[in-house]
């Protein structure tokens, strides 16, 4: 299990599942993620 945090200052998303999926985050947002 590894744990991350990622720091945001513009748009970003993540692509997810067979149909890409776009997940955005919001810029200049903390987010804790856990895979």
């Amino acid at each position: 299990k590894l744990s991350c945090r990622i720091e945001l200052g513009r748009e970003w998303y993540i692509i997810v599942g067979c149909n890409d999926t776009k997940l955005y985050l919001k810029p200049n947002e903390t987010y804790q993620v856990d895979i």
